[in-house]
């Protein structure tokens, strides 16, 4: 009777394992997770050119769309009944919204247009901004009577359907509305998909708050800093700046009451990107990873997020590089020739070599040195630019040149005597090490 009671002690134990397990699942957090939004527990966000759910607390994500095309900007309704969209179902970027668990997307809006071949740094055609209090209007971006490629501006769709309307700005960017509808804080310039770092010049953003009613228009105070990211909270209105001392874009509140700004949070290594915001709380990207910031506790919380799937892009796997050389080098003597295709290729006759035989990471800016025996470049394998050399022929010991400086590097060369190297950086300083 006792072994038959510890066998079914030990079976409960197995069993209780099994469950357990079940909430931390075997797979690896999740990372460039983007266009976040947040609506009271749920988070909506674009990963690998889809859109996902997940816990706003951090969890487990679910995909809820799986086109082809990309789909992302999604945009909880207020009611927290919809989720609206920018999908490319037909090639074209367009308005689209589906019940805010997932279901069968209904498209809005049916224009192309000619500024649609334009770059991504241009922005997103029909980039859905936010919408309106009631839930029955969607806010969205586009070029449609635009003259260039570089202007955009406002315009709003009904979730039934119909045709567009404009809203009385003749340009515009990233738009929040007030908690009545009458009033309109915004981005006059959009640029928000330039990398224009610690931008200071005459298209830095800034925000204005505009009276749909009475068609007056004040401003938020500004610096020659980029002020960007509107969202309108009751009597505060949150929005992203660099004009703090990390000169990165962090989290700020204007009190439309004392007419006051407060830096909100200090982030010193990357920027607060594609911030939006719910009923409790905002929900933001931050290198890579999402973070949540409580209206309650004014902190920031990095989210732990698991996203379930094969990922086959990152499998290891035979493929051609020929396609994709970005540099190259010749050897002195004319003979061979050095590429960043992580490998050496003969110019003529010959065997080719991979000389760092580094998959899942990139090496660039190759270059020989005049004495032919080392070939440098740069290398992101410790998380930064940092420059390396290796014997030309492979066989030797690879070296690492530069250590502990954060930021890009460019255009390596080499001394006459093949004894210094010289480089520049994102800062447009030169360098040398011997």
């Amino acid at each position: 009777m006792i072994r038959y009671r510890t066998w079914i002690a030990l079976v409960i134990v197995m069993c209780a394992s099994l469950v357990c397990g079940e909430d931390t699942p075997a797979m690896q957090e999740g990372g460039l997770m983007r266009f976040p939004d947040i609506y009271k527990d749920r988070i909506a966000f674009m990963y690998g050119g889809d859109l996902w759910l997940a816990p706003s607390a951090g969890g487990v994500a679910r995909r809820i769309t799986s086109h082809p095309g990309r789909e992302l900007f999604p945009k909880f309704s207020p009611d927290g009944k919809w989720l609206a969209f920018t999908g490319q179902y037909d090639g074209n970027f367009n308005v689209y919204v589906m019940p805010a668990e997932g279901g069968q997307p209904k498209q809005l809006t049916f224009y192309q247009g000619a500024a649609q071949p334009l770059s991504d740094r241009m922005g997103i055609h029909n980039e859905v901004l936010t919408w309106f209090p009631d839930s029955k209007r969607i806010l969205f971006l586009s070029r449609r009577d635009a003259s260039n490629g570089w202007t955009k501006r406002p315009f709003s769709i009904s979730i039934d359907g119909g045709l567009p309307e404009p809203l009385p700005v003749v340009e515009g960017g990233l738009t929040s509305f007030s908690t009545d509808g009458n009033r309109i804080a915004y981005n006059p310039i959009f640029r928000n998909f330039r990398t224009w770092k610690r931008y200071t010049g005459g298209l830095a953003q800034a925000i204005s708050i505009y009276d749909l009613k009475n068609n007056t228009v004040e401003n938020v105070p500004h610096t020659d800093w980029t002020d960007t990211f509107p969202m309108w909270h009751g009597n505060t209105i949150y929005f992203t700046s660099d004009r703090g001392p990390e000169h990165h874009l962090n989290l700020y509140g204007y009190d439309l009451s004392t007419k006051q700004i407060e830096q909100l949070t200090h982030f010193d290594e990357f920027d607060i990107m594609w911030p939006s915001l719910g009923p409790d709380a905002i929900v933001f990207e931050n290198g890579g990873y999402l973070y949540t910031f409580d209206f309650q506790s004014k902190q920031p919380k990095k989210l732990t997020i698991y996203l379930p799937g094969e990922r086959n892009q990152t499998m290891k796997r035979w493929t051609s590089v020929s396609k994709n050389v970005t540099d190259f080098d010749i050897s002195p003597e004319g003979k061979r020739a050095v590429f960043a295709a992580r490998g050496t290729v003969p110019a003529k006759d010959g065997s080719s070599r991979n000389l760092t035989r580094t998959p899942g990471i990139r090496e660039k800016f190759v270059t020989w040195s005049p004495d032919g025996r080392w070939v440098a470049y740069v290398s992101d394998r410790s998380g930064e630019d940092e420059i390396y050399i290796s014997p030309h022929d492979g066989m030797g010991k690879e070296q690492q040149v530069t250590t502990g400086y954060k930021g890009f590097k460019y255009a390596i060369a080499w001394s006459p005597d093949s004894k210094k190297l010289a480089w520049g950086d994102k800062d447009c300083r030169i360098w040398y090490v011997d």
